[in-house]
């Protein structure tokens, strides 16, 4: 994973620095038998590991997003999943969605949905904040990406 982050900081860096071109990435990688997750976060909107009663860690970033620095340093990171916790990641596109009135969603209010805890499914979690997210917007024009995911770890022999 670090090697793969690398050499792309590197190619986006010589063949698009001038152009200011740049990517953010989250790189994770789970182990479905323990739930440990190794992650590189490249300047990307931190992941948070959330549980039953809300935000439990949040992943910042492990080095700036790729492309604007030849050589820039990255660093796997690990956490410990526990059983029924939920990843979710997301681009600023979520946290940076306006209302009709020109305000946005912010992170403080996709916080304040996520630290309300939640004990279903990750696709009805993140039906949830689509659902709060769109009354937000009220079918104001999109400026950006919306892309969410999530994922609930349970230990395989749980899925028996």
């Amino acid at each position: 994973a670090l090697n793969a982050v690398s050499l792309t900081n590197e190619y986006l860096a010589k063949e698009h620095g001038e152009e200011g071109m740049f990517v953010t990435l989250f790189f994770g990688i789970i182990d479905p038998s323990t739930g440990k997750v190794f992650y590189v976060n490249g300047g990307h909107e931190p992941v948070m590991v959330m549980g039953e009663k809300g935000i439990k860690l949040s992943l910042g970033a492990g080095g700036p997003a790729l492309g604007p620095i030849q050589g820039a340093a990255y660093e796997v990171k690990t956490i410990q999943l526990e059983t029924g916790d939920i990843l979710l990641g997301y681009t600023d596109g979520v946290t940076e969605a306006r209302s009709k009135t020109r305000g946005f969603y912010t992170r403080a209010r996709l916080e304040s949905i996520i630290d309300k805890g939640f004990d279903g499914s990750s696709a009805a979690f993140l039906k949830m904040i689509k659902t709060d997210l769109f009354a937000f917007t009220k079918n104001a024009a999109q400026s950006d990406d919306i892309t969410m995911f999530a994922i609930k770890w349970h230990p395989l022999e749980d899925l028996s």
